[in-house]
């Protein structure tokens, strides 16, 4: 890997060169160093200015021993011309030697990865960029780099890991999802916002006449919430659901806290629904809210014991209750505060809003119901930003006894 300056450019300037471009590892740090302008130690300060002159993409330059071509320090563009606009600034840098104004530069190995030196820096926020030297296995000088540069590349990785980890919602979280049977008609809906990380519902009939309902609440923002959402959603799909709605909750729980620590990634609101007797089983983790509307009513199921958060790692605090469903009954669970602002209790203005919004369709379809809902922004909180988490599942039960 010997060094040597590129010939177009050293005929053209006075003591400016150019570091010998070089193969290197996929990932590493060298390929950041785009720029691999250098001088000697001895190179005269008014010579590298003259250069300079005509190349102005050239922010820094390295100073290398002339023996070893090791880095010795760089010497920013702006230092040299602050001083060439100084009175008799030309004929001051004349008699001077770059390494007079070199300042260090901290060194990494060329093949290095990307990510690792990222950790071992600490950069400061500030409006100018710091730069950093790439040296061969030898110390020999191959190009630098600023902070600039890494945070574009930090920021172009996060973007291919967003439109990854969009299009895996976009597959897994499919909009709207439906189940039809003879006495009950159910749609769920899971609209991210930003695309990025969602609360999610889940419905499944795990046996005839029996069907798990889930509104899972996730804790956490960006990609580590996304992260969670797609495993929590994995657990929650392959889940026995025969095992009943408490195993369910105590074993989400559980997972939760072992795969992501003391901070709570999970709640949500969960239920079991025998469709032959109405009898609906529900566990209220204080992450959802359940509306019923019945004869031109909405009530609210609520649970006599309180299931807070702080309990679940006592799964014997775990309190499970029975509601009945009775013939064309409309069901809708909907996310925490879709109906409020920043209150835990809901705002009578939207829960009146979607009453009406309920009652004016209950002979269309409970999808076509679903898509209204969604379109005019029901079930979100009408202060917040268009593209809110919309997240809810719809039921219309109809009795056996009935049909």
């Amino acid at each position: 890997m010997q060094l040597a300056p590129d010939a177009e450019t050293q005929n053209q300037s006075k003591v400016l060169q150019q570091a010998r471009a070089i193969t290197f590892p996929p990932g590493s740090i060298a390929q950041l160093a785009n720029n691999r302008s250098y001088v000697g130690q001895d190179a005269n300060l008014l010579d590298l200015s003259d250069d300079l002159m005509s190349k102005q993409e050239i922010q820094v330059v390295a100073v290398v021993d002339r023996e070893s071509n090791s880095i010795i320090g760089i010497v920013q563009r702006k230092i040299i011309f602050d001083l060439l606009g100084r009175p008799f600034g030309r004929d001051v840098i004349k008699e001077e030697f770059v390494s007079k104004i070199a300042l260090p530069a901290q060194s990494f190995r060329y093949d290095q990865n990307i990510l690792a030196v990222l950790e071992s820096l600490t950069i400061a926020k500030d409006p100018e960029p710091s730069y950093f030297a790439v040296e061969s296995e030898t110390g020999e000088f191959l190009g630098t780099f600023s902070s600039y540069d890494l945070l574009l590349h930090v920021s172009e990785l996060s973007k291919l890991d967003l439109e990854f980890v969009t299009a895996i919602q976009d597959r897994i979280f499919q909009n709207p999802s439906q189940l039809k049977s003879q006495s009950s008609e159910l749609v769920f809906t899971n609209r991210a916002k930003a695309n990025l990380g969602t609360d999610f519902c889940y419905s499944k009939e795990y046996l005839p006449g029996r069907l798990a309902l889930a509104l899972t609440k996730v804790f956490g923002q960006g990609l580590s919430r996304s992260l969670s959402s797609m495993t929590l959603w994995g657990i929650v799909r392959t889940f026995d659901f025969r095992r009943g709605v408490h195993n369910f909750v105590t074993s989400l729980e559980s997972f939760s806290q072992e795969c992501f620590g003391e901070k709570q990634a999970a709640g949500g609101f969960f239920a079991d629904l025998d469709t032959s007797s109405g009898e609906l089983l529900v566990c209220d983790r204080n992450h959802g809210s359940a509306y019923l509307l019945r004869d031109d009513k909405l009530l609210k199921l609520k649970s006599i014991a309180n299931n807070e958060p702080s309990d679940q790692a006592n799964s014997d605090k775990l309190a499970v209750f029975s509601f009945g469903l009775q013939d064309n009954d409309l069901l809708i669970i909907i996310g925490p505060k879709h109906l409020s602002n920043q209150s835990s209790e809901s705002n009578p203005e939207d829960l009146e809003n979607l009453k009406k919004a309920l009652l004016q369709k209950t002979s269309t379809s409970v999808n076509d119901l679903a898509k209204d809902l969604v379109a005019k922004r029901r079930v979100t909180d009408l202060h917040s930003p268009i593209g809110q988490d919309q997240n809810f599942i719809l039921l219309r039960y109809r009795s056996l006894r009935s049909l």
